[in-house]
C-alpha cells in the first residue's frame, strides 16, 4: 500500500471539495426554475383540492 504525505491528502481533499461544491451550485441554479414551477403547481392543486 502506498503512503501519501499529509500535504498531498490535504490538497487532494481541497480540490475534491471545491469541484463538488461547484457542481452542486451549478445543478441548484439549473433546477431553480423547475422548483418554482412545481411550487406554483402544488399551490394550484391545493386550491383545487380544497374546492372539492
Amino acid at each position: 500500500m502506498r503512503s501519501f504525505s499529509n500535504t498531498y491528502i490535504f490538497v487532494f481533499s481541497l480540490i475534491m471539495v471545491t469541484i463538488v461544491a461547484v457542481m452542486l451550485s451549478f445543478v441548484s441554479m439549473q433546477l431553480k426554475p423547475r422548483q418554482q414551477m412545481n411550487l406554483e403547481i402544488e399551490k394550484k392543486q391545493d386550491v383545487l383540492r380544497s374546492v372539492g
